[in-house]
């Protein structure tokens, strides 16, 4: 598959300061991840394809720029941005990208700047707190900084910085003196904790970090749960139509001179296709299958053909029989115009009785 790459990485600060054994795993995880920018993770075949042991430490000297969703699977933050720009659900090529990111269950987040947004975002994402948000943040973390337990000049300091792809979410906001805001400015907190001495910031710091590992954990267990219970709904959707495609064989099958459907595989397959490709209900379908055999077993009607149950869903006549638009009548009135057609080219127009 062929993707694009960012070629002046090698010229950012944050790529030069890398080792070539991290350089090299970032190109491998960018390579390697599907299309939304989610990675399953196997350290083993990792190592094997970039020659060096990897293992989930090695992961988190690339904080803010991969994040794990599950135990076993991690995106790389800004992925479907660059290869893509913004997604449109118009847009054919990015269809099976917005599939995906529903599968994952971070849709909702990517369309939250879970991406790396740009200058203009955001500022926007700054003005969208309010006063009142930024007070009750202050009064959850006890009126003082959770860097360092100063109480004065209060501010609010994003975990993750915005410019990193933070958000204005609660569990990414904390409460943080002016002089610690200053030091953080957009740093990750993990490398905000390399750069303290004093044993109360360690302390402090690790905290927060612990206390953002629960809440995601407990986040990404939700999502989870609800995407388990999704997949289940869609298993129970699945048993429905199979159950509606055999109901529909079945009730062909049971009407007098049908050509059988025995159901072997290739059959059910392509009838399957054709049930879902219409525009009728199961019990519209059930109700034309009817129709059309009243037309073709009674006497006082004119229909010879006698179509098996796929050419019956192929059909554009076949849309006659369905209740819409099926009129007993009119099988009639065209059985009289055949009489007559017959009659006239025995005996001649001007020698009806």
């Amino acid at each position: 598959m062929k993707r694009f790459t960012d070629t002046d990485k090698w010229s950012k600060a944050w790529f030069r300061k890398l080792s070539p054994k991290m350089k090299c795993l970032w190109s491998y995880l960018t390579d390697k991840c599907d299309q939304a920018g989610v990675w399953e993770v196997d350290f083993e075949l990792a190592s094997f394809q970039v020659g060096e042991s990897i293992t989930s430490e090695d992961l988190e000297l690339l904080d803010g720029r991969v994040s794990w969703l599950r135990e076993n699977k991690i995106l790389i933050m800004g992925f479907v941005e660059f290869q893509c720009g913004e997604l449109s659900s118009e847009c054919n090529p990015h269809k099976p990208i917005i599939k995906l990111l529903h599968k994952h269950g971070i849709y909702d987040s990517y369309i939250s700047n879970i991406k790396y947004p740009g200058k203009n975002n955001i500022k926007k994402l700054r003005k969208r707190l309010s006063q009142k948000t930024k007070e009750d943040i202050i009064h959850r973390d006890g009126g003082e900084c959770q860097y360092c337990g100063a109480k004065e000049k209060l501010f609010i300091d994003h975990i993750i910085p915005l410019s990193n792809g933070g958000t204005n979410e609660d569990i990414n906001i904390i409460a943080c003196c002016h002089s610690c805001n200053s030091q953080k400015c957009n740093m990750s907190l993990r490398d905000f904790l390399k750069r303290q001495t004093s044993e109360n910031k360690i302390k402090r710091i690790n905290r927060v970090l612990l206390r953002v590992n629960k809440s995601l954990f407990t986040l990404n267990k939700s999502l989870f749960t609800l995407k388990e219970e999704e997949e289940e709904e869609d298993k129970d959707k699945d048993k429905d139509k199979d159950k509606e495609e055999k109901e529909i064989i079945i009730c062909w099958n049971a009407q007098n001179n049908a050509p059988q459907c025995n159901g072997t595989i290739n059959q059910v397959i392509e009838i399957s296709a054709r049930i879902k490709k219409s525009k009728y209900k199961p019990e519209e379908i059930k109700a034309g299958i009817e129709n059309f055999f009243t037309i073709l077993n009674g006497s006082e009607y004119y229909w010879t053909q006698r179509w098996s149950l796929l050419q019956f869903l192929q059909r554009e006549k076949a849309k006659e029989f369905y209740p819409d638009q099926f009129l007993k009548e009119s099988w009639l009135s065209f059985k009289k115009k055949e009489v007559v057609r017959d009659y006239d080219a025995v005996f001649g127009k001007g020698n009806r009785l």
